[in-house]
């Protein structure tokens, strides 16, 4: 899950962390929310990531989805992803 939001945004050169990931966990991969935002946390410290807050929806399939994702940029903007 972290590879897949590094990856969405490495094409944005000033963005200077995440603030928010949003996605969805097919309650079929047999992952609860809980372990995930403990994994998230471990895996994000040192990253972009280490600062956002994970927001998980369990959802009736077997995927992970990145829905959103909000950055922040050198020049104090946002965007929403």
């Amino acid at each position: 899950m972290l590879d897949s939001i590094l990856e969405k945004v490495k094409n944005f050169p000033n963005i200077i962390g995440i603030s928010s990931v949003r996605v969805k966990i097919g309650n079929l991969k047999m992952v609860s929310s809980q372990s995930s935002q403990e994994a998230f946390s471990q895996l994000a410290q040192r990253t972009l990531c280490e600062e956002a807050s994970l927001h998980i929806e369990e959802v009736k399939r077997d995927n992970l989805t990145v829905e959103a994702i909000e950055g922040i940029f050198s020049d104090n903007s946002t965007l929403s992803q």
